[in-house]
């Protein structure tokens, strides 16, 4: 899986046109990788506070899911965040990955 050799001594960048869907899939699916014994529901809620906008893509997190194992938690994890904020002209986020601690809560 893609970011296997980042180790987050620098930034990551992942963008995509809008920054809801594959993107949030991405930052959501490398924190799982990165962190493989914080539970899914808690990386999905900081994504969710870290980008109110996102709405990982679902077929992007079921390939994650089966590539690191997390036997579909990492699916329900995001079910369970629902569709993010309605679109508005959008900005970056921080999602603060400091493996394999526990990730610091968004920089806004």
């Amino acid at each position: 899986m893609f970011g296997r050799g980042w180790t987050g001594a620098s930034p990551l960048l992942l963008s995509c046109e809008l920054g809801i869907s594959r993107s949030t899939a991405s930052a959501f699916a490398l924190a799982c990788q990165a962190m493989p014994d914080m539970a899914e529901a808690a990386l999905a809620e900081a994504l969710r506070q870290a980008a109110p906008c996102a709405t990982p893509n679902p077929l992007l997190v079921a390939l994650a899911d089966d590539a690191l194992g997390r036997a579909g938690r990492m699916i329900e994890a995001v079910r369970a965040i629902g569709r993010g904020a309605d679109y508005r002209p959008y900005r970056s986020f921080d999602l603060v990955l400091r493996p394999p601690c526990v990730p610091c809560w968004p920089v806004v």
